[in-house]
C-alpha cells in the first residue's frame, strides 16, 4: 500500500499536536495508526529503555514497537487524520 504524502505544513501541525499531548513525534513510526477520541489517544510508538535508548528486536531485525494510550489534552488539527 502506498503511503499518503502530506505537506510539510501538515506534518509540522501534527508534530506540534503530538507534543501538546506529551508525545515525542520522533517516537512515532511514520506508519503508526493513531486513534483519537475525546479522552484518549492510542498510537504505536518506538519502545524506549530506562536510559531513553530506543529498543531493538534482533529477531525481527528492527525497532520494538509498542501500543500506548495517553490522555487527550487537545484535539487534533482540522481535517484529521490526513
Amino acid at each position: 500500500m502506498a503511503r499518503a504524502v502530506i505537506s510539510e505544513e501538515r506534518r509540522l501541525a501534527i508534530a506540534a499536536w503530538l507534543q501538546c499531548n506529551g508525545i515525542d513525534p520522533a517516537d512515532v513510526p511514520i506508519d503508526s495508526t493513531i486513534v483519537v477520541n475525546e479522552k484518549t489517544i492510542t498510537l504505536d510508538v518506538f519502545a524506549r529503555a530506562g536510559n531513553g535508548a530506543q529498543q531493538f528486536d534482533p529477531v525481527a531485525d528492527g525497532p520494538v514497537i509498542e501500543r500506548r494510550t495517553v490522555p487527550c489534552q487537545s484535539q487534533p488539527p482540522a481535517a484529521w487524520p490526513a
